[in-house]
């Protein structure tokens, strides 16, 4: 039986460590603050919310396709455009808020 439980916590160790902490992600979606010029005014208190309105990800003609492109290509995207400074796994938690709250891709 000890076999059995251990086994079972290996397998299933990897995903979660896989899988993003929404928490995180959300707090990180609302509260980091970065700078951005908007209607040409230089300003240092603009999120993620700021430009993203949930309109945004519930509308028919969304771009990510699955959650490896909500990760990679548009959350990472804008972390690298925007020069917000998030780690990998950060990057990866606001994915997963995303995709939990708006996308319902597999992760």
């Amino acid at each position: 039986m000890k076999k059995i439980a251990l086994i079972a916590t290996l397998l299933v160790s990897p995903l979660a460590l896989a899988s993003g902490d929404p928490e995180s992600g959300q707090d990180l979606y609302d509260n980091t603050e970065f700078s951005r010029s908007i209607n040409g005014e230089m300003r240092d208190d603009v999120t993620c919310a700021t430009c993203h309105q949930p309109s945004f990800y519930t509308r028919k003609d969304r771009l990510a396709s699955s959650f490896k492109n909500l990760e990679q290509a548009w959350v990472q995207g804008c972390n690298d455009t925007m020069n917000v400074g998030w780690f990998p796994e950060e990057v990866t938690d606001v994915a997963t808020y995303l995709n939990r709250k708006y996308y319902h891709f597999d992760e």
